[in-house]
């Protein structure tokens, strides 16, 4: 969905994020919201340079942190690590980059998110999508911000103690 200029009401800022840095974003795809009961159906981590890496339904890209605008603030979060070391938050950033090019899971896989994120059942399909890039991000520097990192939404980090 293209906003006009008219309708942006918020963007990120790259000037206050840093590397590491977790975006949860609405973006607007109401029917698929709805359908999960979730706040943010989109996640992407922040690698500095205004560039995000995301999972776009295709593969894992680099895009840049304009290519989202928002009709209202609390439509995007910024999410933080506490008590984390900026030398960590970059090793995060690259273990993200380093997932480039990584292709997308099948749709079915998604039937099976809620199932198991609460379990130890892992994924050896080495496909990602959004909020598992952020999650296996995080848990190449031994950061578990969720119980399943194969298998975890977006909303999942809002409950994470450490952000």
């Amino acid at each position: 969905m293209i906003l006009e200029e008219k309708e942006i009401k918020f963007v990120f800022n790259p000037y206050v994020l840093i590397p590491g840095d977790i975006l949860l974003m609405n973006t607007y795809e109401e029917r698929f919201r709805e359908k999960l009961g979730c706040k943010y159906e989109h996640a992407a981590i922040y690698i500095g340079d205004a560039q995000i890496m995301e999972a776009n339904g295709a593969h894992v890209v680099m895009s840049h942190i304009y290519s989202y605008a928002f009709k209202e603030a609390d439509h995007a979060c910024v999410l933080r690590l506490k008590n984390c070391s900026p030398i960590t938050l970059s090793d995060v950033a690259r273990n993200a980059r380093k997932q480039m090019g990584r292709e997308y899971v099948n749709t079915r896989q998604f039937l099976h998110v809620r199932d198991l994120k609460n379990t130890n059942h892992k994924d050896i399909s080495n496909r990602s999508f959004c909020s598992r890039l952020v999650a296996q991000s995080y848990k190449e520097e031994n950061i578990n911000l969720v119980t399943n990192s194969d298998f975890c939404e977006p909303d999942d980090f809002l409950n994470t103690q450490s952000l």
